[in-house]
C-alpha cells in the first residue's frame, strides 16, 4: 500500500499530535496541521492531500464544515470528520449525505482502517 498524504485539521494540540504520531507510525505522511478554517483551506489547496482529517469545531468563527465545503468547491478531497459529537444529521442538512466520521477519542485501529481505505 503506497503512503497516503494526510492533512490534519484540529485545534486541540494533543489530539493533532496523537493523530500525527499514529499516521507516521502507520507509514503515512502528514503534509500539514491546521487549527483554523482558513489554514485548512490554504493547506488543502497548496498540498493536495489524499485524506483530510477534519475536526468540526475549530478556532475562530468558521467551522470544519465550512472549511470542508470550501475545499470541496475546488478540490475533490476525501474528508473524514473527527468529532466527539455525532454530527451526521448536521452534515446531512448541509448536503453531505454519507459523512465519514472518526469519533473522539480516536481509536488508532479505526484510524488505520481509514488510511487503508484511501
Amino acid at each position: 500500500m503506497p503512503a497516503k498524504r494526510v492533512l490534519i485539521v484540529e485545534d486541540q494540540f494533543l489530539i493533532s499530535e496523537f493523530l500525527n504520531v499514529w499516521i507516521d507510525a502507520f507509514g503515512h505522511e502528514v503534509v500539514g496541521i491546521a487549527a483554523t478554517c482558513e489554514d485548512a483551506i490554504a493547506h488543502a489547496c497548496d498540498r493536495r492531500p489524499d485524506l483530510i482529517l477534519m475536526d468540526i469545531q475549530l478556532e475562530g468563527v468558521l467551522t470544519g464544515i465550512d472549511a470542508a465545503l470550501a475545499i470541496l468547491e475546488t478540490y475533490p478531497a476525501r474528508i473524514v470528520y473527527v468529532t466527539a459529537a455525532s454530527d451526521s444529521a448536521r452534515l446531512k442538512r448541509l448536503g453531505i449525505e454519507t459523512p465519514e466520521i472518526l469519533p473522539k477519542p480516536v481509536d488508532p485501529e479505526a484510524l488505520r482502517r481509514i488510511l487503508e481505505d484511501c
